[in-house]
């Protein structure tokens, strides 16, 4: 499972969305894995580029507070195929594991200097 630390929300935008869900139980959790499941497998969605506006967003947010590295772990399976070739297409290449992380033949393990750029 994957936790998001910081994720910026609109402060009234998140009060009705709290309001209004209260007797439904519908968190932001749910709304988040509901809307990347659709992401990842309504094509409607997907292949339109938007991926690459995040993780290019995000480079740039990486830039701005002067951070010079950006590493990511994700799955080794097929499944996880496009997301892997996303980062690769934005930069990141293939890296031993880092932080925390130990090998593990089910992870893949991605950094890009930024510097590099």
């Amino acid at each position: 499972m994957l936790k998001l630390t910081s994720v910026k929300l609109l402060d009234n935008l998140y009060k009705k969305f709290k309001i209004s869900n209260l007797d439904d139980n519908f968190t932001l959790q749910k709304l988040i894995n509901r809307s990347m499941d659709l992401y990842v497998h309504n094509d409607d969605f997907r292949k339109q580029g938007k991926g690459i506006h995040v993780i290019n967003h995000l480079i740039d947010e990486a830039k701005k507070l002067k951070i010079k590295r950006l590493s990511i772990e994700t799955g080794a399976g097929d499944f996880f195929l496009p997301a892997r070739k996303l980062f690769e297409k934005t930069g990141f290449t293939v890296c031993e594991p880092f932080a925390h992380y130990k090998k593990d033949i089910n992870s893949v393990y991605l950094t890009m200097l930024i510097d590099d750029i």
